[in-house]
């Protein structure tokens, strides 16, 4: 009779022989159930810079920095031996390593992985009311601005910026904001079309002073309102507004009683003040100025108030439509409607687009307060039947005069 020990002499003997195998055949399968992120391939753009604070914060300004990345896919990506670099323009210029991700760093799909110099621990010395996934000291160059994303095998996954100045962001009169990826947008970094200056705070200290969504979606956070102010003029300053035609030099755009008044030439020889009353010209040169950069790819109506007394004052509501480029939604005086037409000839300070155009009645322009509510798909649909919005881009304005409560709504 065979005793316990010689009934199992075979399985040792077999277990012996085959320990190598049996070994990797555990072992793999241990990893397998003890990592978190799914194992494939990574392509470029599965992972993207999605927010960047390069302006730090209006607290510690340069020292509370933070860098955000957003997984595309529909599985957790392990970011083990990944590497982020930035561009350095000295010595002829080169990338230097900013952070490599260590084992564990995995970023959940379709979710968030925020990088940051301080955090909520740190207290009344960081904007940041959360806890990032990593903390790193970093330094994010405000000129010659790029960052790349590498994998573990150095293949490029994303970049931002182009070597010049931040695409996109606000840094002035202690106002901080992010550049922000354009929502769902998994394109090109290096181009300005990619990105947006992020006009929300969320999870951030002083909210009137630092502006950006870490480690959250931006369109998520949008949706959550039924409606976005980008201008009340009650905040005394004019961050966001742009001259792009500044025509005069001494154009300028202020803050008076609670508005928005823009000072400067309207049309040829039309001047942007209370006082003036020159004659009117084709308004093929003079001031405009805008407040772009929006990209809501969620709130397709608008409301805006202005008073002016203007004959030919015209807003702008730009706006992505998802087959056709961009197109401009026109408002003026009057009583007629031109819908569709392609005004680019007559309207070159802005480019070759289409021009939608809608009247906002006879009296816009009798120097009361007027507070307009537009549909904006409709107004498109006008002029481009079954064209969809993509994103609003941003409000344009030429007008002598006041504007305020600028808004876009979801209904």
């Amino acid at each position: 009779m065979k005793t316990p020990t010689s009934l199992l002499s075979p399985i040792y003997a077999y277990l012996y022989a085959h320990f190598s195998y049996i070994f990797f055949c555990v072992s793999f399968i241990v990893c397998l159930l003890s990592s978190s992120a799914s194992v494939f391939a990574i392509n470029s753009n599965d992972i993207i810079f999605n927010e960047i604070a390069w302006a730090g914060s209006s607290v510690s300004g340069a020292t509370d920095e933070w860098i955000e990345l957003r997984n595309m896919t529909d599985s957790d990506i392990n970011l083990s031996g990944f590497s982020i670099t930035r561009w350095r323009s000295t010595g002829g210029g080169s990338e230097q390593t900013l952070l490599i991700f260590l084992s564990g760093n995995v970023i959940p799909a379709h979710g968030f992985f925020l990088i940051s110099e301080r955090d909520i621990s740190d207290g009344d010395i960081s904007a940041l009311q959360i806890s990032p996934d990593v903390k790193n000291n970093m330094v994010l160059h405000d000129t010659s601005f790029q960052l790349k994303l590498y994998d573990n095998n150095q293949n490029i996954i994303d970049i931002a910026g182009d070597k010049g100045s931040p695409l996109r962001g606000y840094n002035s009169g202690g106002i901080k904001s992010s550049m922000s990826r354009i929502p769902d947008n998994s394109s090109d970094g290096t181009v300005k079309e990619s990105w947006f200056t992020s006009q929300l705070s969320f999870q951030l200290n002083n909210p009137d002073e630092n502006f950006g969504s870490p480690a959250n979606s931006s369109t998520s956070f949008v949706n959550a309102f039924p409606e976005v102010v980008y201008e009340d003029g009650e905040d005394d300053d004019v961050n966001g507004w742009t001259i792009y035609d500044n025509n005069p030099a001494t154009a300028s755009i202020t803050t008076s009683a609670g508005s928005v008044l823009i000072n400067g030439e309207v049309m040829q020889k039309y001047y942007f003040s209370e006082s003036s009353s020159s004659a009117q010209a084709d308004p093929s040169n003079g001031t405009a100025v805008k407040l772009a950069g929006l990209q809501n790819t969620t709130h397709f109506n608008a409301s805006f108030s202005f008073t002016t007394t203007d004959e030919k004052f015209t807003i702008y509501i730009r706006v992505k439509t998802k087959n056709n480029g961009f197109r401009y939604l026109e408002y003026t005086p009057g009583d007629v409607s031109w819908l569709g037409q392609d005004y680019s000839s007559n309207h070159s300070w802005i480019g070759d687009d289409d021009y939608i155009h809608h009247y906002l009645g006879v009296d816009a322009n009798d120097g009361n307060w007027h507070t307009i509510y537009r549909n904006l798909q409709d107004d498109l649909s006008d002029g481009n039947a079954g064209e969809e919005i993509e994103y609003v881009e941003g409000f344009y304005v030429r007008m002598t005069g006041k504007v305020d409560n600028l808004k876009l709504l979801t209904e």
